[in-house]
């Protein structure tokens, strides 16, 4: 049986299987093959399979696959990932730069994190009144590099976010691809949210662009400055640094921990 090497990797507790296909020009798994070894107990488990494969422009390009078998644009815990997992091969540059369909980025390693450049964001939209079956949610939206809604609450362990997350994960006004549903808290240091992320279907232990998403929309709504940190799930925390002027965000930067966890062999079928 055709074989294929893989590293595990994590970010925040956002995990997700790396293959590396640049020596081959590319890969391109199955959306089968790909629900296969993200699935928690018939596979590995993953939150998605990322494939770096060569790119015209930049060090590597990443393609991003989501559990369900579905290609997204950017994933920022995936992109720090990036640095491990290539340090896990015997790579040691100083910095990489990377081709998403989100834009082009760049990652370096600094101390026991990864520090990420991010392209401006897209489409931002503030005090959406928002109807659900579940009540009226004031939603403010922004593309990090995949589209976000953020909800401010006054608690982020509120029990019925998974309630009504997918009901505005799928919201016409927010596109017919729908949107990443953050919940954010202010806190005494920062930050702390959580995400239901679109391609898994589920909540998720952190996203990075979700992250970026609630940090520059703390700024608008709730005057928070840069840095602000931002706490996941699991505790982990994520620092934002970020300029805003002219009515622009700009010279954004995000750093967090993305650790390789183990390498192993996947069947192709």
């Amino acid at each position: 049986m055709l074989s294929l090497p893989f590293s595990k990797c994590t970010g925040c507790g956002n995990d997700f299987i790396f293959i590396d296909g640049r020596s081959e020009g590319g890969f391109t798994p199955t959306p089968e093959w790909i629900q296969r070894v993200c699935h928690r107990h018939l596979g590995i488990g993953a939150d998605g399979v990322i494939v770096l494969g060569p790119s015209s422009s930049c060090d590597v390009r990443m393609r991003i696959f989501n559990s369900d078998g579905g290609e997204a644009e950017m994933c920022g815990n995936a992109a720090r990932c990036i640095v491990p997992f290539l340090e896990a091969l015997g790579e040691n540059n100083a910095r990489y730069t990377v081709e998403t369909c989100g834009g082009d980025i760049a990652v370096c390693r600094t101390g026991d994190n990864v520090a990420m450049n991010l392209p401006p964001p897209k489409d931002l939209r503030t005090h959406m009144e928002l109807q659900t079956p579940q009540g009226v949610f004031t939603t403010h939206f922004v593309n990090t590099g995949v589209p976000h809604a953020v909800i401010f609450v006054n608690d982020t362990l509120i029990a019925d976010f998974i309630e009504w997350a997918p009901l505005l994960r799928h919201h016409e006004a927010l596109g017919p691809q729908g949107a990443n549903v953050n919940i954010a808290q202010l806190t005494p240091s920062g930050l702390r949210y959580r995400t239901y992320e679109r391609g898994v279907e589920a909540e998720t232990l952190a996203c990075g662009t979700g992250a970026t998403a609630v940090a520059l929309l703390a700024h608008l709504i709730h005057g928070s400055s840069s840095p602000v940190s931002i706490e996941t799930s699991l505790g982990d925390i994520i620092v934002l640094n970020f300029d805003y002027s002219d009515g622009k965000f700009k010279d954004i930067v995000q750093t967090g921990p993305a650790t390789h966890v183990f390498d192993g062999q996947l069947p192709l079928v």
